[in-house]
């Protein structure tokens, strides 16, 4: 009966969650089709179908081609005008965002068709991190726990912020999940089906973000350390050892295939890199190999050349440093502290408790051996990536860069739900799950500007973070819609954030004065005031360090579009 009863209790979960995952699919399918194409997808777009056109990828380096490909597979498939005369190759040139521009220029309105039926592609990349996050927390704590866990990443504001685009770092966070998971079944039964399965895998999400290029040396070291504890690494190493290589070089196999191995096997000293860690040079952009006239130098290198040039182009960025924001200051550099006080202003302040406790009762409760591996795998990788991204402290800006770790949270969060948990902690977690969806789904479908009440909710989050924390251009066609319904909004002129221009979607309007341009009175009097009219302004310009449209906050704002985009009306 007992068995009867876990097998009844395991298909009612399974059921929960696919029932989760649908909907969350619907969530997702909304926001994506109403959000405007944000920033780094204007790039992603073109350079999946630039690399669909010709095998090349060295358009929009900085990022592995799996996401971009799928994406641009609508317009791969499609007939839209092209235009790649300012695409090129070489140094510290990032042209991707023009040539992005350049395809919406030409092909208008129909641009917009393949960013959505690119997104809808994608969707299944997020739906996929549910369903992780299920089986890891079914397996660890129950089927209760698992369907906890999806919940959490169902309703999560980042997941489906960001999720809902074809920025890959939903797709990061999913398939990173899923590697670990593939990697764990392997501990457990170390098998060349399993060993082969998770090289595949691990592939795979190598493919999205090279982000997870940290699992090569972590995995071997995982592997030494569970097996350590175990006291049998020497009898283990043997036979479990060949496999891990045959693990890891299928990874590196499957890597290559995503790029159709172009350039795989360059010797290290033929590169011409950029970055001041690859070049030995103090000066940023220019162009050499500190390998060249080293015995290094002949080696080559089994990853796509592309792949190798991507992490090099990114290291530049975090060299060369972009203004950051963080609680009202703007900063040359970022902070190592950034993503703390980004997880406090932007997860839900119930999945923070839910976290807290869960790691409390962790601690307490003693694991199975494969538990433990288990939970060495997840907290190994969430960490490593947690600390990764903070120490990279050349800029601080994007949450999204965290996906990868927030499954780690929902998973350990999700103990709260276990049968072994008291009556009492699961009440408390029920009450913080609730909390956490009512918080998300207040501000649906803005997720991409959601702050939880610690920082006073998404009307106030420009005092912590700003970008695309709060607007990167997703809120354009909402803008459209309300000036349809709103006529006498004439004229009006609109600050926006992001590539794609009010113009490239029917909106006609001015770009407004700057503060140095108002003008002044017939008796040389300066009117700092701006021209009469209606103004539509993004939150993350008006904030911007260099203050050009402050004045605006001493109009009267009339309404907002989403979180991103304030409205005012001037009269004289």
């Amino acid at each position: 009966m007992g068995d009867r009863g876990q097998d009844l209790g395991r298909r009612r979960a399974t059921w929960a969650v696919a029932g989760i995952l649908g909907v969350h699919a619907a969530m997702l399918g909304w926001i994506a089709y109403w959000n405007s194409p944000v920033c780094d997808e204007v790039g992603h777009l073109t350079a999946g179908l630039h690399q669909w056109t010709t095998g090349r990828f060295y358009l929009y380096r900085v990022n592995p081609p799996l996401v971009k490909l799928v994406a641009a597979l609508p317009a791969a498939l499609g007939n839209p005008k092209t235009n790649w005369q300012r695409v090129s190759d070489g140094g510290t040139n990032r042209p991707e965002f023009e040539v992005g521009m350049d395809f919406i220029r030409a092909n208008g309105l129909d641009a917009f068709w393949y960013f959505n039926a690119g997104r809808m592609l994608c969707l299944p990349f997020t739906v996929l991190g549910g369903w992780m996050c299920f089986l890891w927390a079914r397996r660890l704590f129950g089927p209760p726990s698992g369907v906890a866990a999806c919940t959490l990443w169902s309703l999560c504001p980042t997941v489906l912020g960001w999720g809902s685009t074809f920025t890959p770092d939903a797709a990061a966070a999913s398939l990173g999940l899923a590697a670990g998971y593939v990697f764990w079944h392997w501990l457990d039964r170390p098998t060349w089906l399993a060993a082969c399965s998770a090289g595949i895998v691990l592939g795979l999400a190598e493919l999205t973000k090279t982000t997870w290029i940290v699992l090569f040396p972590l995995w071997p070291l995982l592997w030494a350390v569970a097996r350590l504890r175990e006291r049998r690494l020497l009898a283990a190493a043997p036979s479990e050892g060949v496999k891990l290589f045959v693990l890891l070089a299928l990874a590196v196999y499957t890597l290559n295939i995503g790029y159709g191995f172009e350039g795989t096997g360059t010797p290290l000293g033929r590169y011409e890199f950029v970055s001041n860690m690859l070049t030995g040079k103090d000066r940023i952009g220019a162009v050499g190999n500190r390998y060249r006239e080293t015995f290094l130098a002949t080696i080559p290198i089994p990853l796509p050349a592309n792949y190798v040039r991507g992490i090099d182009l990114q290291k530049v960025d975090f060299e060369r440093g972009m203004e950051s924001y963080l609680l009202g200051e703007w900063s040359d550099r970022g902070w190592w502290y950034y993503y703390f006080v980004a997880c406090f202003v932007k997860v839900p302040l119930g999945t923070q408790l839910l976290a807290v406790f869960g790691a409390v009762l962790f601690v307490r409760r003693s694991q199975t051996v494969s538990a433990r591996r288990g939970l060495l795998i997840l907290i190994a990788q969430g960490m490593v990536v947690f600390v990764l991204v903070s120490s990279q402290t050349g800029f601080s800006r994007y949450v999204r860069y965290l996906l990868p770790a927030l499954p780690t949270a929902f998973v350990v969060a999700s103990i709260m739900f276990s049968p072994f948990a008291r009556p009492v902690w699961r009440r408390a977690g029920l009450a913080c799950l609730i909390w956490s969806a009512a918080s998300s789904l207040s501000v649906y479908p803005h997720e991409m500007s959601y702050f939880n009440e610690a920082a006073g909710g998404p009307l106030h989050g420009h005092r912590f973070l700003l970008d695309a924390n709060v607007d990167w251009g997703q809120d354009l066609f909402r803008l459209k819609a309300w000036l349809a319904a709103h006529p006498q909004a004439r004229p009006v002129r609109v600050i926006h954030t992001g590539f794609v221009s009010p113009t490239d979607i029917g909106i006609q309007s001015d770009w407004p004065l700057k503060k140095h341009e108002l003008h002044r009175d017939a008796d040389g009097s300066f009117d700092d005031r701006p021209p009469a009219g209606w103004y539509v302004a993004s939150v993350h310009e008006i904030y911007q360090r260099h203050g050009h449209y402050r004045y605006l906050l001493r109009e009267h704002r009339i309404g907002r579009i989403g979180y991103s985009m304030w409205i005012f009306h001037v009269s004289k």
